[in-house]
């Protein structure tokens, strides 16, 4: 009986191809988000996953082959401004007990930073317990608001069968890592690009405008503009 191919083994077989912002229709290539380009002329060894969901692996556009892409940040996140008393309450005990197991470990060597951390530990923990002392004076709310939720996006436009353009985004998977920086959960994008496009230059679509250019019959070239010329209709 023939295994199926993982995602990642059918990955490592096929070319990684390399865009250049000076070559190709791209932006900057975000840093820290693993990218995998593919010729989209292997699109179909991914058929079996197309329409299934991998926590790891994220095929970007199956199916729809970028032909450009822009890629851009997304601040995300959530406020709650009527947070339920009794969760606020527990929470800041919760941070009061880590707060407090931080500034009485041990260790055998201090030096400046741990004790700048600490300096900081204990007035935080300070303004915590005076909430709490005086919790029924206060109105709360819950929010990641400063906590710097970035997530990196995708657009992209693709050619459909009738040689028109149509337009999708999507936002990319970011590694996971610990409170060090260090990644222990690897996430992959994998975007196919139209390689017989990704090079051409090609305008952005607006159908009503376009039909209202045409009705001129010249283009004339300003340079950063286009001056469209056509002849007065005059009446007899």
């Amino acid at each position: 009986m023939k295994t199926k191919p993982t995602l990642l083994s059918i990955l490592s077989e096929l070319p990684k191809l390399t865009l250049d912002p000076k070559i190709h229709q791209v932006n900057l290539i975000p840093n820290g988000i693993n990218i995998h380009f593919i010729d989209s002329k292997y699109q179909e060894k991914f058929e079996e996953y197309a329409k299934g969901k991998n926590k790891q692996i994220k095929l970007i556009n199956y199916g729809q082959a970028a032909i450009n892409l822009t890629f851009y940040e997304k601040h995300k996140y959530k406020i709650e401004k009527d947070p339920i008393p009794e969760e606020v309450f527990e929470a800041l005990l919760k941070r009061c007990d880590d707060l407090n197991e931080f500034i009485n470990q041990g260790y055998l060597f201090e030096d400046n930073q741990r004790n700048e951390r600490q300096t900081q530990a204990k007035e935080q923990l300070l303004k915590i317990q005076h909430t709490i002392d005086n919790f029924h004076n206060y109105e709360f709310a819950i929010s990641n608001y400063y906590r710097n939720f970035i997530y990196w996006y995708v657009s992209f436009r693709y050619r459909l069968e009738d040689g028109s353009l149509d337009f999708a985004s999507q936002h990319l998977l970011n590694s996971e890592k610990d409170r060090f920086g260090k990644t222990t959960l690897p996430k992959i994008n994998i975007i196919f690009i139209d390689t017989d496009y990704i090079s051409v230059h090609t305008p952005y679509q607006n159908k009503k405008i376009e039909e209202y250019l045409k009705q001129f019959e010249t283009q004339l070239d300003l340079g950063l503009r286009d001056i469209f010329v056509k002849e007065k209709i005059t009446s007899q």
